[in-house]
Order: C-alpha cells, then structure tokens, then sequence
C-alpha cells in the first residue's frame, strides 16, 4: 500500500504540476484515480484539512518526510521539478487515506 501511496503522490505532481495552489486539481485528481468518482465538497474540505495539519507537522518535524516520501523504488533525485519531500509526503498521507476508504477497499 506504501508504494502505491507513494506512486500516487508523484502522479498527482507530474500529471497537476504546478505550485501547491493547485492542491484543489490535485485532490480531485487523486479522489479520481483512488475512487473512480470526482470530490464532494464535504470531501474536499476533509482533503483540505488532513493536507494542512500534515503540512504543519510536517514543517515542525513532528513527521519526517523522507521516511514517507522516499522508498527502496523512489529516490530524492527523482523527485519532480517542483516538488518537496514535504509536498510529497503530504500527498502520500491523503493517498495512503484514500486508498483506506470503505469505497476503495474490495470486500468479499
């Protein structure tokens, strides 16, 4: 589930580059790939919310990002142009989220 998280994030940098304004197209975009549906805006405020407290820990070190951003199969150099290991961690936690909702998971 990590690199799939972690594949995610670097997706939704290559495929919505751009600043972190873009962090709406991004959301959408990730709520696509892990759900096969666009955001509700209930959703999308959740999004937001889990983006900013990560971002927060994030920059205060309470969270490392290079232990959520990089793996055996990612590197710091391959990072996309205008991304962070913060940027990446962030969206590696809303796609590890994602990935964990009751609509993504299979059941039997």
């Amino acid at each position: 589930m990590r690199d799939n998280a972690l594949s995610i994030a670097g997706l939704l940098h290559k495929q919505v580059g751009g600043p972190r304004d873009e962090q709406l197209r991004r959301a959408n975009c990730a709520y696509q790939l892990c759900t096969s549906r666009g955001i509700k805006p209930a959703e999308l405020q959740s999004v937001l919310k889990l983006l900013e407290v990560n971002r927060t820990r994030l920059r205060q070190g309470e969270l490392k990002a290079g232990l959520i951003a990089f793996s055996s199969l990612t590197k710091p150099e391959e990072l996309p142009v205008d991304a962070t290991p913060n940027d990446i961690a962030v969206w590696t936690i809303v796609s590890r989220v994602l990935l964990n909702l009751d609509e993504t998971m299979t059941k039997s």
